[in-house]
């Protein structure tokens, strides 16, 4: 994420979720720049959990008629 942050994405909205014992269970993460938006999700528990992305580009979002709530 602090790389993403460096290169000018920006957190739009940010979830996290701990087990009872403080790790990161799940993690979703909306960053935008430039007319884009990224999506992050993280399962864990731990560090070794998979991490998906998915990015798109609002103008073509927006000419669907779809909104973030719809695909995060």
């Amino acid at each position: 994420m602090r790389e993403l942050h460096e290169r000018g994405w920006r957190t739009h909205d940010r979830r996290v979720r701990k087990t009872p014992d403080g790790e990161t269970d799940y993690a979703r993460t909306i960053l935008k720049q430039g007319g884009w938006t990224l999506f992050t999700e993280f399962m864990g528990p731990g560090d070794d959990g998979p991490i998906s992305l998915m990015v798109v580009e609002d103008a073509c979002m927006k000419k669907v008629g779809a909104s973030m709530e719809q695909v995060a």
